[in-house]
């Protein structure tokens, strides 16, 4: 976010979650706050749709009981209606077999994907975890952790899969060991929540938000550049539309942004120097 001493006019580019979010807190506040999404609905990767009477989130769709999201949509009121996933059914695959996942007490007591040394091992392992999390292991890969942890190739296995139902992604070689093991401690320590309708249902509190603090959203609009004359003095959309502005919050991806603050000598990330993930 560029910054000035007064505000005119605030435009959010992007209306996912993080360009909603930081729209809503900036008309909470009392700023004048423009909103502009590309696409013809909100909600970017948290979009959801309907088909035959279910609902499809294209992206997240748990949330996090204890994760800063969660939290940052409580302080701004939001009901995040929802329910937990059943504690029930799940399951690991190894060389073909099912086996229980040990996800607690019980299920580590019954499965039978580990020997007793492994977990007892295992069992160590996740009950120092919710004090401990990732301290002392930012800055190393999630892989250096797991093979300094454990000599089993079988649990190496098992926090590999724990990694990447937490993290949602699959890349350990790049992945940062703390920050891995801080969500999995979010996991183990308070479980997420499935949003009922879907996520849609928190991009309609957040532009409800947004609405009544008077701020605007506008849909089917492209930002194409960032336009400065002595400083930042606004954007240009794609239609040739100029709109002032003191200030722009770009919550886009990285490359995105990048190219609209190139210009301006903004400090992003080069698509170049980024390394895309599978998600899952």
């Amino acid at each position: 976010m560029v910054k000035s001493d007064s505000y005119e006019r605030i435009v959010v580019v992007g209306g996912g979650i993080a360009g909603l979010t930081a729209a809503a807190y900036l008309g909470r506040a009392g700023l004048p706050v423009t909103l502009f999404e590309n696409s013809p609905q909100l909600g970017g990767r948290a979009a959801t749709q309907e088909l035959g009477g279910f609902y499809f989130n294209f992206g997240a769709h748990a949330l996090y009981k204890l994760g800063a999201a969660r939290r940052a949509f409580l302080d701004l009121g939001i009901e995040i209606p929802g329910s937990p996933p059943p504690p029930k059914g799940l399951y690991a695959v190894l060389d073909g077999g099912l086996h229980l996942l040990p996800m607690g007490p019980m299920t580590l007591l019954r499965t039978d994907l580990l020997t007793i040394s492994e977990k007892i091992e295992v069992a160590g392992l996740l009950g120092q975890l919710p004090k401990k999390g990732g301290d002392g292991w930012h800055g190393r890969t999630a892989r250096e952790w797991i093979h300094e942890t454990t000599k089993s190739e079988t649990l190496r296995l098992l926090l590999a899969g724990l990694f990447r139902l937490s993290a949602y992604a699959n890349d350990l070689d790049r992945q940062d060991a703390g920050a891995v093991l801080d969500q999995l401690r979010l996991a183990i320590r308070a479980n997420v929540v499935y949003v009922h309708d879907g996520w849609k249902t928190l991009v309609r509190g957040l532009a409800a938000t947004i609405e009544v603090a008077g701020g605007e959203i506008r849909l089917g609009a492209e930002v194409e550049a960032l336009l400065a004359d002595d400083g930042l003095s606004g954007v240009r959309l794609s239609g040739g539309e100029v709109i002032d502005a003191t200030d722009i919050v770009l919550a886009l991806p990285p490359g995105m942004a990048s190219r609209l603050a190139a210009p301006l000598g903004g400090q992003v990330p080069e698509p170049e120097d980024l390394h895309p993930v599978r998600a899952a």
